[in-house]
């Protein structure tokens, strides 16, 4: 009978190597978790993006797409990966390897969706957005959505008028703190005279 070889020995096991400045980066595969979170915050991102552009519909005068239960459980939902986050779960170790080797930020963030691709789509397709880079009407469609990221409307809060009631100060609401023993009669020690 012959022996199984261990899964990062198999062609579907080896890591997605990539070369940089003359060096090579072995991305190690995303494991359940990792490939889970990145999923979960995907969807994250595209509900977001569906607020954005229900916002700028409304802002335009437009009939939503969105309905009111919708658009709250898309607020309550934001995306859990910060820039950082989203770096590591897909680069690993690597990550740190090429900060100390000095690798432009493009490149570092070229080597993560290429990771992020071999995850999703396969291995023939990270070697193919490696190579020729990402597609030039995807990349100004993500430039659109970011760019309507910081600039869609926000309401401002209304406008103080003499009727509007002020908040109560909160100088006497301070929170407590715990009791301390109180000095006198209560202390087991002898007093002094």
């Amino acid at each position: 009978m012959m022996a199984l070889t261990d899964w990062e020995d198999t062609v579907l096991g080896r890591p997605l190597t990539l070369p940089i400045r003359g060096k090579q980066y072995p991305i190690p595969e995303l494991g359940w978790y990792s490939a889970q979170r990145l999923r979960e915050n995907a969807e994250q991102v595209s509900d977001l993006l569906r607020l954005i552009q229900d916002e700028q519909r409304a802002a335009a005068g437009e009939e939503r797409q969105l309905d009111a239960a919708e658009r709250k459980r898309i607020e309550a939902n934001p995306p859990t990966l910060s820039d950082e986050a989203y770096l590591t779960l897909l680069l690993g170790g690597q990550l740190a390897v090429m900060r100390e080797d000095d690798v432009p930020p493009a490149a570092i963030l070229h080597a993560a969706r290429c990771a992020h691709v071999d995850a999703i789509q396969g291995r023939e397709a990270a070697e193919k957005l490696w190579n020729e880079g990402p597609d030039p009407e995807a990349q100004a469609a993500e430039k659109a959505a970011l760019a309507s990221l910081t600039t869609s409307p926000v309401t401002p809060p209304p406008a103080r008028t003499s009727s509007t009631k002020r908040p109560a100060s909160t100088a006497s609401t301070k929170s407590r703190s715990k009791a301390k023993p109180s000095r006198g009669t209560t202390s087991t020690k002898p007093r002094r005279t």
